[in-house]
């Protein structure tokens, strides 16, 4: 299994046994290892849904309100197709 976030299910944030501990910026050194660790937990720690930002979608496309620029996606999934070649 990927370790990407999209990959790792709808376990609740922190209860992945393999999620990294708990850090504070105290032990964060500035280097580059220290702000992958940074990253990782707010990764891990994020939930794979944001229930207000899904009850704001559903209310505009319940309005019809909701527009998807065709472009813009079209666009992304060509690079997305790219990048995983």
């Amino acid at each position: 299994m990927s370790d990407h976030p999209k990959d790792r299910g709808n376990d609740p944030p922190g209860s992945r046994p393999d999620a990294p501990a708990p850090a504070d910026l105290g032990d964060c050194d500035n280097g580059e290892a220290g702000l992958r660790r940074l990253a990782r937990e707010i990764i891990y720690r994020t939930p794979e849904v944001r229930p207000e930002k899904v009850a704001r979608l559903k209310e505009a496309i319940a309005k019809g309100a909701y527009k998807i620029d065709t472009g813009s996606l079209a666009d992304r999934i060509i690079a997305e197709l790219i990048r995983k070649r």
